[in-house]
């Protein structure tokens, strides 16, 4: 279970994730975590939070996003939202590193999730057991 100032990181693409404050520390509130993403890693499948907005601030580098298929780049200082349930995918936007904070709103199991996927062996029903908290985009019906 983790708990604050945890690190966790992406063996497939390199994302270190460090928890900032845990659901347990916000009764539930809100998951607040700081992740750095590598300058030239992959992007990740567009997903989507059925019941769960987002909110990130860019701390350093630059970001690329696609929200709800409009893409852009964000800089350090900028920041912005994500509807629950709006498709999205994001990456560092060069081969710089970038930092952001991330905020998830409600937390639900979400730092359970993200252990379990950047585990050893996420395991063949890791969608299915989390899909309250994160769904593929390509999988929802139009």
């Amino acid at each position: 279970m983790a708990k604050a100032g945890d690190t966790i990181e992406n063996r497939w693409t390199g994302q270190r994730i460090t928890f900032v404050r845990t659901s347990a520390d916000t009764g539930g509130e809100v998951l607040e975590l700081e992740s750095l993403m590598p300058g030239g890693g992959p992007m990740p499948p567009s997903h989507l939070h059925p019941g769960q907005a987002e909110h990130f601030e860019v701390l350093e580098g630059e970001v690329e996003a696609g929200i709800g298929g409009e893409r852009r780049v964000y800089g350090a200082g900028e920041r912005f939202d994500i509807p629950a349930g709006t498709p999205h995918d994001m990456r560092a936007a060069a081969d710089a590193d970038a930092r952001v904070k991330w905020e998830t709103r409600p937390a639900l199991r979400t730092e359970h999730f993200l252990e379990a996927a950047f585990g050893p062996e996420p395991g063949p029903h890791l969608l299915e057991e989390y899909a309250a908290e994160f769904r593929l985009a390509e999988l929802e019906p139009e």
